[in-house]
């Protein structure tokens, strides 16, 4: 996951803060933690609609399973979808211009 960062870093792409996934893991129930991994690790390879990052989709998830060889299920599924959720609405107000008065 690491090396993802390092790439997206090296070819100049933002990752904000709140995405690292070393940031906040403490703060997480430990039974939890490999979900903040799995999110962090699907939504460093999302794209961008050319305006905004798009949501992670049920096909990003299914990749990654794939890839992983981990069978998710379907609250696992729900989980990380709510969080990306959470994500994307503040990536979105948080980079809203601001109206000039």
């Amino acid at each position: 996951m690491a090396q993802a960062y390092k790439t997206m870093r090296a070819k100049g792409q933002e990752v904000p803060d709140e995405v690292e996934p070393d940031n906040h893991i403490d703060e997480l129930d430990p039974d939890l933690r490999y979900l903040w991994s799995i999110w962090c690790e699907v939504g460093a390879a999302r794209t961008v609609n050319g305006m905004a990052p798009c949501p992670i989709s049920f096909t990003d998830l299914l990749a990654w399973s794939h890839f992983h060889d981990v069978h998710l299920t379907s609250w696992e599924v729900t989980a990380l979808q709510s969080i990306d959720t959470a994500w994307v609405i503040h990536n979105v107000k948080a980079n809203k211009p601001k109206k000039h008065r």
